[in-house]
């Protein structure tokens, strides 16, 4: 994390009292993989892949006190499907999360 996001985030806090902030960030991207068709010819097709990154921050600590990387791939709604059920929600109560 940059000093000027550091700063920034100090003084949201020193303003408005906020200890923590969840920070996230996605990337839509394609991954090629070969697939052989009936007739046997082999094309390369392009399957779509979506990461979802996140991260709990803690401002008067400086540090990261949890974050999660998930990638899926296959069609748009497939992989929300499966991305919101393995969410921040789906991991309260455990790890570090179950300090907070």
């Amino acid at each position: 994390m940059t000093a000027p996001t550091k700063q920034f985030l100090r003084e949201r806090q020193s303003k408005h009292g906020i200890d923590t902030v969840l920070i996230g960030s996605y990337h839509i991207g394609v991954q090629r993989q070969p697939q052989t068709l009936a007739t046997g010819q082999m094309i390369i097709v392009e399957i779509p892949v979506y990461t979802v990154r996140m991260h709990l921050y803690s401002v008067e600590a400086d540090d990261l006190w949890w974050r999660a990387k998930i990638t899926r791939m296959g069609t748009m709604q497939r992989a929300s499907r499966v991305i919101i059920t393995e969410s921040l929600a789906a991991h309260i109560g455990k790890g570090r999360l179950l300090n907070l």
